[in-house]
This record gives C-alpha cells, structure tokens and sequence, in this order.
C-alpha cells in the first residue's frame, strides 16, 4: 500500500557537518511516543501518513543536545515536508583534541536569556555566499548566489545565516545548479546584491540561560547572534581555538 511523505526531515551531525549515519543513530519521539521514519541515505527520516495539524518531534541521542521542533501538516497536502536540523553535541561527544569550545550563559544586559538560540557564524570569506542578483524578493524560493570557495558548498543541503541587519534571517538551502539556489522556504525579505550568506550553527541555552557549543572551527574570532523581539542583536567574541573558554555572553 502507497503512503504518502508527510515529513522529510534531514539531519546532520551538528559538530562534523555530515549526515546521520544511520537510522539507529537517533530515537524519535512523534506526538509523545517512540516512533520510527523511514532512514534514507544523507540523513533523511521520512515521515509517511502524518494527519493534518501540528505535530511535536523529539530527537534524542545522548552524544547530542535532545532537538524538539513541531511541524504543522496542512489539510490536503500534496507535496511534503523538507526541515534541516543539525543535532548540536552535548558534552559527552568523542570531540577530537582540536575542538573549540565555548560554556556560559546568554544575557541582554542584566538579564539571563533562557531557552534562546544563539546563532555563531564564521568571520572567514571561506565560509559565506553572496547574493548575485539584484531581485532577490521576499517570496522567492530561487536564488542566484557566488561561492566564496567549495568548502561552503559543502554544507549544501543546510542552514544559513542571511547577515542584513534588520532583514537578518535564517534560510535552509537545499540545492545548487548553475549559481541558482533552492530554498526550502520562501525568503522572508528582500537582501541586495552582495549580502552575505554565513555557514551557522545553532545552539540554545536552557531555562537557566546556560549554552554550551562546540566547534570545528580554528578561528579566534566569531560572530555571535540572538533574536529577541526587537530582531538579533549580534556580538563579536575572541575566543582560544582548540581550548574550553568560560564566558559569558552579553548582548
């Protein structure tokens, strides 16, 4: 019997930036109880025959920080679902000696930030797109874009940060072909020629406000984001590559 994709969710280990490996590499929670997707090679749990209406996933591996997210399917679909995550490591991660990484809590001012997404982006050229085209309009979901090199090629299909200031966004691309750029989802804003696309990863602080994140990454300086109602508020920290760095971040 035929069951229609509802979901197609694409996972990538949030430290290496490769794919899921397998199934059985992470437990999935649908609605409050265990379920298991269908596994496709690169990372994708497909979710076939999910009713209409808004469902809660939780994805849970000990190695990673547990990822929750809801998705709402509409009345009558007819195509499916594409979500990219990318499970962020705990501190019980096998990390290599290199990594970098950075413990303490989110503040705006004096106050803790609890359960935000903090956003760090690479500063290197190496790791940006930029807008090629004078018409990229909020609505579309194609886009002409210049790599910088190959290696930001690389975390294709995945999550970017649109630097623009207060049209700063988050967009997931899932394919190139001849510089024009698949996005999951329409642009929620116009961008002009030349702004930058940055490789992100994505953490979160807990109800306390205290994140911890790990990077694979030798930079002494990074960039730093929170969204608050007011839009992200951004912040350049240096940081000890290949070492722990205890700080806090005041936005």
């Amino acid at each position: 019997m035929h069951r229609h994709v509802s979901l197609a969710l694409n996972l990538k280990d949030g430290y290496r930036n490769t794919p899921v490996s397998s199934g059985s590499a992470v437990r999935v929670r649908l609605d409050g109880d265990w379920f298991v997707p269908i596994y496709k090679e690169g990372g994708w749990f497909v979710f076939t025959g999910l009713p209409a209406g808004e469902h809660k996933i939780e994805l849970l591996n000990p190695v990673f920080i547990p990822e929750r997210l809801a998705v709402t399917i509409p009345p009558n679909q007819t195509g499916y679902l594409e979500i990219h995550r990318s499970p962020q490591p705990s501190p019980s991660y096998p990390f290599p000696a290199h990594t970098t990484k950075i413990r303490g809590k989110l503040r705006a001012k004096s106050a803790v930030l609890p359960d935000a997404e903090l956003l760090i982006v690479s500063t290197q050229e190496r790791d940006m797109l930029k807008v090629a085209e004078d018409d990229a309009a909020a609505g579309k979901r194609q886009v002409r874009l210049y790599s910088t090199s190959k290696r930001v090629l690389m975390n294709i299909p995945g999550v970017f940060f649109i630097v623009d200031g207060k049209n700063s966004e988050l967009c997931s691309l899932t394919d190139a072909q001849d510089g024009i750029f698949t996005l999951a989802e329409p642009l929620l804003y116009a961008h002009k020629r030349g702004v930058a696309l940055r490789a992100v990863r994505r953490f979160k602080s807990d109800e306390n406000g205290a994140f911890f994140a790990a990077l694979d990454d030798a930079s002494e300086e990074l960039m730093a984001y929170v969204r608050t109602g007011q839009g992200y508020l951004e912040k350049k920290i240096a940081v000890r590559p290949g070492e722990m760095n205890e700080m806090d971040l005041v936005f």
